[in-house]
């Protein structure tokens, strides 16, 4: 699943207005009529929850509007430039590289709003008599052209791998159609029929059109999900998302078996809930060991964490250690899970929390006790015991799930000890 692409956007360019004057039979001094030019297309985002990943968007470098048409004779105003439609998954944020003095003089004026034409630069142009064309002096005109389509690097704004890095987020779709106009088309100069006055009764000048915004940015797709598992590899999360969901992810026994996000669908009656498997973490994940900052990103937008823990055969059955060193096993993933999620962002204190032991079908009946007594004094709560692979314990969980997503305070409210495994 692709879920970080980077793109250039630009948008169409304003077309250039007319020089022209009308020429009819039995009228040999026709007055000026040269028509203004066509403004350029945009570059839209638009969240469409027809699309799950970046793919489509994999290996394509730019992606440009339809610049507009100029200006002709007869006043005349030149086609319009298409708008270029880009389809994202809901979830993705738009991060920004580097932008054009255009696109960045809209930023700073109203976002990713669209300006008006007064807010646009124009540069002017003189013809002469035997159509021959040339710039016209001034510091307006010549500012334009010198620098509005120059790129500018934001200072804070370098290459980035993750959203943990240095960047800017211009904007974030996580509404089905909602859409941004990431790039602006420039608008379409005026024709010489607008410089007609007293003064100046044939006047041979129009505009250029205007810049098109060009922007240089990363699209970086975080998953929308009720439910994301998390734990280290092979505590068991795929087994556990196809338990309660119909997902099929790949299941193995060795570690990082699931390399790329998978998402499941709970079904209860009128109930939905999306459930995320976050391929394993490890300690370090969050400076980027293993496969943890490529994937942390996407439990950002997951309303409840599930905590997924479990001991390795060998060591559950290990006669040699007492049930309790068995159990601080237990604490000590779930505090490795803690420290990076706090490394890598503050906002995951706030989420709500499951804890949840799995692979109890391997634990005699000593380890069970244990891991109940140890979590209720190092931590306050009692994990919530389940066997994925014999279906053991999930109506009691997904009870539990069902309750949180339905009333996010249950972990405030609802005394620790009444509530398995909340915390």
């Amino acid at each position: 699943m692709t879920d970080l692409v980077g793109l250039t956007f630009q948008a169409g360019q304003g077309g250039d207005g007319k020089v022209s004057f009308r020429r009819e039979k039995y009228i040999p001094k026709g007055g000026p009529d040269g028509g203004d030019g066509g403004d350029g297309g945009n570059v839209i985002l638009r969240a469409s929850s027809g699309k799950s990943s970046l793919n489509h968007l994999s290996g394509v470098k730019v992606i440009k509007a339809e610049s507009g048409q100029g200006g002709m004779g007869k006043k005349k105003t030149g086609h319009k430039g298409s708008d270029q439609v880009v389809e994202v998954p809901i979830g993705t944020q738009v991060w920004l590289l580097a932008e054009s003095e255009t696109a960045k003089k809209r930023w700073e004026r109203s976002g990713l709003k669209p300006v008006k034409r007064r807010d646009a630069w124009f540069n002017l142009y003189e013809q002469d008599w035997h159509g021959q064309q040339a710039e016209t002096t001034g510091n307006r005109a010549d500012r334009t052209r010198r620098v509005g389509d120059d790129w500018l690097v934001p200072s804070d704004a370098q290459p980035i791998r993750s959203t943990r890095e240095k960047g800017m987020v211009l904007a974030e779709l996580l509404t089905h159609g909602q859409e941004v106009i990431i790039c602006q088309g420039g608008f379409g100069g005026r024709g010489n029929v607008h410089f007609k006055s007293a003064a100046e009764t044939t006047p041979l000048k129009a505009e250029r059109g205007s810049w098109g915004e060009k922007r240089r940015v990363i699209l970086e797709l975080k998953l929308l999900a009720d439910i994301g598992l998390l734990g280290l590899p092979s505590v068991g999360k795929s087994t556990l998302l196809s338990a309660l969901t119909p997902a099929h992810p790949k299941i193995g026994a060795y570690p990082f078996t699931t390399l790329q996000p998978h998402l499941g669908i709970y079904k209860n009656n009128h109930i939905e809930l999306i459930i995320a498997d976050i391929p394993g973490l490890i300690a370090g994940a969050s400076l980027g060991k293993g496969l943890g900052l490529d994937f942390l990103r996407h439990v950002e937008h997951c309303r409840i964490l599930v905590f997924v823990l479990a001991l390795e055969e060998v060591e559950a059955l290990d006669e040699e250690q007492s049930p309790t060193l068995k159990a601080d096993l237990l604490i000590k993933q779930y505090q490795t899970l803690m420290e990076e999620l706090d490394n890598y962002s503050y906002l995951f204190k706030q989420k709500d929390k499951l804890v949840v032991v799995n692979k109890i079908d391997l634990y005699p009946a000593a380890l069970r006790t244990a891991i109940s007594q140890v979590f209720k004094h190092q931590l306050g709560l009692d994990p919530i015991q389940i066997s994925a692979y014999k279906h053991q314990g999930l109506e009691y969980l997904t009870n539990q799930l069902i309750a949180c997503s339905q009333h996010p305070s249950i972990l405030q409210e609802t005394p620790k000890e009444l509530v398995p495994g909340l915390g």
